[in-house]
């Protein structure tokens, strides 16, 4: 019989449960080095002493990749997604796929959403070189609703705090293909102290519509209420819901699940109706 599969609701525990047979016999070797780089004071053995920590910390990464893959699948089972391992940038419209270097998508749910094609992936890419090379990873929900829009960008205050996808990082005319700069636009109180909405010129009608009050009291609500720091883009023919890290626990996933589904299933009938007008727009304007 096939081994029962242990469900992840954490993935730094489940790494952690992986790597904990055999991390008390890394850190007793590293201790035991420890002890002795002080006794015969020996830089050498100190350096040494190190080496057991960074073989521990090199085992978790590993387990936790290995139990990140294993929550996503299970996710993907439980809702009626379909997962894959790998993907590719191919058809991705969103601000950050543009930009950086070794650039993947991983850990890939996809299926439908209300009738809408919808993709569930982690992200990552590198800014910069040598010693200031770093790289950032994030969880991307996107959802094809076939109705091409400009960049309208909405992202939570707190957005930016702890990674570079953010409007003002690569909001330009050049990276965006904008006929002109975005704007930041007022939405007004409450809801300017929860978001930053960025829009091009001659489109700020068209990000009312797409966040209405009742739409941005509920963002609020996920954002205040739940504790859930996101950004919002629509790009193209496809709506994208960012998280500002890789979500490792099944409670925080499900709850920017719903998120994405309240978007998908709240914005949908309105760009239907928004259809026609924005390709007279678009006539006028040329984009």
């Amino acid at each position: 019989m096939p081994a029962a599969v242990i469900p992840v609701e954490d993935v730094n525990r489940a790494a952690m449960r992986k790597i904990k047979p055999h991390a008390i016999g890394f850190v007793s070797a590293s201790a035991f080095l420890l002890v002795g780089a002080v006794v015969v004071k020996s830089v050498v053995v100190l350096q040494t002493a190190l080496l057991p920590l960074l073989l521990l910390l090199v085992d978790f990464l590993m387990a936790q990749a290995k139990a990140q893959r294993e929550f996503m699948r299970q996710f993907a089972v439980l809702n009626g997604f379909a997962f894959q391992e790998e993907g590719n940038l191919e058809g991705l419209k969103g601000m950050p796929f543009s930009v950086g270097t070794d650039r993947k998508t991983y850990n890939v749910v996809s299926g439908t959403y209300a009738g809408h094609p919808f993709r569930m992936f982690n992200y990552s890419y590198a800014q910069g070189s040598g010693k200031n090379k770093r790289m950032y990873h994030t969880t991307v929900f996107e959802i094809t609703h076939g109705v091409a829009l400009p960049s309208i960008f909405l992202e939570s205050a707190a957005f930016g705090r702890n990674t570079e996808i953010r409007v003002s990082k690569y909001a330009s005319r050049e990276s965006l293909q904008f006929a002109s700069e975005p704007r930041r636009i007022a939405l007004g109180a409450p809801w300017d102290a929860c978001f930053r909405l960025h829009v091009p010129e001659d489109y700020e009608i068209e990000a009312f519509q797409m966040f209405p009050p009742a739409v941005l009291d509920e963002l609020a609500q996920y954002y205040r209420g739940k504790h859930m720091n996101f950004s919002v883009e629509f790009a193209g023919d496809a709506l994208y819901v960012y998280m500002p890290s890789v979500i490792r626990k099944m409670d925080t996933l499900r709850t920017a699940y719903s998120l994405a589904a309240f978007l998908a299933e709240k914005l949908g009938p309105e760009l239907k109706r928004m259809r026609r007008g924005l390709e007279a727009q678009r006539e006028v304007y040329g984009r």
